[in-house]
């Protein structure tokens, strides 16, 4: 096993000089003792106290000496932020950037493939992420991995729990929605969506209605009983040539399950609307219109709220390193705002609607990542989550966060990092790495799950 293991502990990875799994190691960073499980899955061995950390053997000097180490260290740095900058465009434009940063063949054991985004289950009790063409599933209070839901034909976009913990739907690149057991871990059914790769997902309250959103902007609702489509929403026909047509790249359910809230964005602007669910024939309502470039959102497990990021950022943003995230209040339209750092990696709301999670470079962009916690209501940082990558002394390997999560209790917080080789042909250098899982109270790693 040559990939690095991370120590929870201080949050280093290192690489391990055998294979670790099923055995006791040390971390060469702070001398914690761990115990690495047959499954990957690293912890702490409290039975035993930290030993003072092994001595590490520096790098071999280049020629050139320090200044032509810190060059290469900079040219690294630019050529990975700009295929991260690059992957994020075109994940936005037409739903397929994933599919060509990563090679068709998905090894679904080992997870490899970029990581979209993350969910927890309505109970709390597991978490799951899809992960190339599967879907990996981990019981949240044993720190295991369950489960490998595998079956797609292409990229996993998208998953969402059914509000019962007992079903769970993948939206995927070839344009269809599965349903699985979560029990058994069988595919149930296959809904065929045919109108662009899927891009999100949502069940109502009561896990009647599903809602997909499409990359063509078509938004169709499913009886989850008789897995029938009952309705479709299309920006393409609802919207004379003039008006806009943009992707369904997110949606949510309101609380009252009578209204579906959708954002999309197609430059130069991203508009919220809200459809009446009892016509389909109706024009939806513009509620906002988030002008920006390259604009993302998010929903918050509430129904009412979404915060909105750009993808790229103005000279002054750059100048200023920080950015303004817009807070939206869907039912009325009204936004407030909070600042932070720019280079936004992921987003997150937490389930109570009053905290921000921002994950963004450290202030050394080469060693550090940080997520960064705000109160909405006073548009200040209260907390500081640190997590330190891992970097092999050429600097070929790098990390990026690229999706959070929060528990529905908003007690925990899931980040996804994904490795990225600036030495891999293009085509396959974005691979999931691991998910790194976070008490929000004490701050602390609490495991890293593989």
């Amino acid at each position: 096993m040559d990939d690095p293991i991370t120590c929870p502990a201080c949050a280093e990875s290192f690489i391990p000089a055998a294979d670790p799994r099923g055995r006791k190691v040390v971390c060469t960073q702070c001398g914690q003792r761990l115990v690495v499980t047959s499954a990957g899955i690293v912890k702490r061995d409290e039975a035993s106290p930290a030993i003072a950390a092994q001595t590490r053997r520096p790098p071999p000097k280049r020629p050139g000496g320090d200044s032509a180490v810190a060059a290469s260290s900079v040219a690294r740095r630019w050529i990975a932020f700009v295929s991260l900058f690059f992957a994020v465009l075109l994940l936005l434009c037409g739903g397929t950037g994933w599919y060509l940063l990563s090679s068709r063949k998905s090894e679904v054991a080992k997870g490899i493939g970029p990581l979209h985004s993350m969910k927890f289950s309505p109970d709390g009790k597991t978490l799951a992420a899809p992960v190339g063409q599967a879907v990996l599933l981990w019981d949240v209070n044993d720190l295991k991995r369950i489960s490998v839901l595998s079956g797609h034909s292409d990229r996993v976009m998208v998953v969402s729990f059914k509000p019962d913990s007992k079903t769970l739907v993948s939206g995927n690149m070839d344009q269809t929605i599965k349903v699985w057991d979560l029990a058994s871990g069988e595919n149930t059914a296959t809904l065929n969506v045919n109108s662009g790769p899927v891009r999100s997902l949502a069940f109502n309250r009561d896990g009647a209605t599903l809602a997909s959103g499409s990359s063509d902007g078509t938004v169709m609702l499913w009886d989850v009983g008789t897995q029938k489509k009952t309705a479709t929403f299309s920006t393409a026909t609802t919207f004379s040539p003039e008006d806009f047509k943009g992707y369904a790249d997110s949606l949510a359910f309101a609380p009252d399950g009578k209204t579906l809230y959708t954002y999309g964005f197609r430059d130069p602007a991203g508009l919220f609307y809200s459809w009446n669910l009892s016509d389909a024939q109706q024009k939806p309502r513009l509620i906002a219109e988030n002008r920006g470039s390259g604009s993302i959102a998010v929903f918050g497990a509430d129904g009412k709220t979404a915060t909105t990021w750009p993808s790229s950022y103005s000279e002054t943003e750059c100048a200023e390193k920080s950015v303004k995230l817009a807070i939206w209040d869907l039912p009325s339209g009204n936004k407030t705002s909070v600042r932070a750092p720019h280079l936004i990696e992921a987003v997150a709301l937490a389930p109570d609607g009053k905290t921000l999670a921002v994950a963004h470079p450290g202030e050394n962009n080469a060693l550090t990542r940080v997520v960064t916690l705000f109160d909405i209501r006073t548009n200040r940082s209260i907390a500081r989550l640190d997590v330190r990558r891992y970097r092999d002394a050429r600097g070929a390997n790098e990390e990026f966060m690229t999706s959070l999560a929060f528990s529905p209790d908003g007690s925990l917080l899931a980040l996804a990092l994904v490795a990225f080789n600036n030495e891999a042909p293009f085509d396959s250098n974005f691979k999931f790495k691991e998910i790194k899982l976070f008490d929000v109270t004490t701050r602390k790693c609490l495991a890293t799950l593989r």
